[in-house]
């Protein structure tokens, strides 16, 4: 069996830090990077699951600013050779990244998917310059002015499946820790709880452990399927806004809804 997507934050801190980020990097204020080596456990441990990942996405926060960034592709490509592995970036590194970088990325046949926000777009010719004299596949992400979206409810009173069938995240299967989740939510969450005292609950319902002995493939692939629990705290009603980087100068409203406009 072939898991179809799996997601992984190299670096779970920002350089850019959107206004209401998904994955509330800008809520991450010290440097903090993926484990390579509890990385390289887990995908071992899913090939022993998997024959393959049709698509493994490298993200964050920014991959860039982990100085070991290439050795979680390296990683990537030794475990599951016939992946699509892509380092997802906002850009703004990638002009000052070294020729070894370029040549690392080309060698282990990465692609680099670069998030055009608004500061990364006059860089997007010598991005691609550097991108093609290295052979490297370069995605260009364009980013409308109003991606950006709040849908947290901290009332939790959502029907979590309705929430989940109109989820623009479902289908991005988070790993972590050795756990695997519908998106990353369950796993960051918690950043919001601490920073503004919210009380949103978390079990272990909320993810799958890929090293429990009754685990299967199958197994998996039914539980990234379908709702969490934890979905009960995204209202299926998105509230949209343009894109600002707002830096650490972040507001709960950044993706706390406002219900009193809301549809359940």
């Amino acid at each position: 069996m072939v898991l179809e997507y799996l997601e992984y934050h190299v670096a779970h801190h920002c350089n850019l830090n959107c206004r209401g980020c998904g994955h509330l990097s800008n809520l991450v204020e010290e440097e903090s990077f993926g484990d390579l080596n509890q990385f390289k456990r887990d995908l071992t441990r899913l090939s022993e699951l998997f024959e393959n990942v049709k698509v493994i996405r490298l993200m964050g926060g920014e991959p860039l600013l982990n100085p070991d960034c290439i050795s979680f592709v390296e990683t990537a490509r030794d475990v599951f050779p016939k992946a699509r592995i892509s380092i997802v970036t906002n850009g703004l590194l990638l002009p000052s990244m070294s020729c070894e970088f370029y040549r690392q990325v080309q060698k282990n046949e990465c692609r680099i998917q670069v998030s055009a926000y608004k500061p990364t777009r006059p860089l997007l010719d010598i991005i691609e310059t550097k991108c093609n004299e290295a052979g490297v596949i370069l995605e260009i992400i364009k980013i409308d002015k109003n991606l950006f979206f709040k849908q947290a409810d901290p009332e939790g009173k959502n029907i979590a499946i309705k929430s989940y069938e109109s989820c623009y995240s479902k289908g991005c299967t988070f790993l972590q820790d050795g756990k695997l989740s519908v998106c990353c939510a369950p796993f960051v969450s918690r950043l919001l709880s601490d920073k503004y005292g919210l009380s949103l609950e978390i079990s272990n319902d909320d993810w799958i452990d890929i090293y429990d002995e009754n685990i299967t493939a199958e197994k998996i692939v039914a539980f990234i399927s379908t709702a969490i629990p934890f979905c009960r705290y995204c209202s299926p009603e998105k509230q949209w806004f343009d894109w600002k980087s707002v830096g650490h100068n972040v507001s709960k409203y950044d993706w706390v809804i406002d219900t009193s406009t809301a549809k359940t």
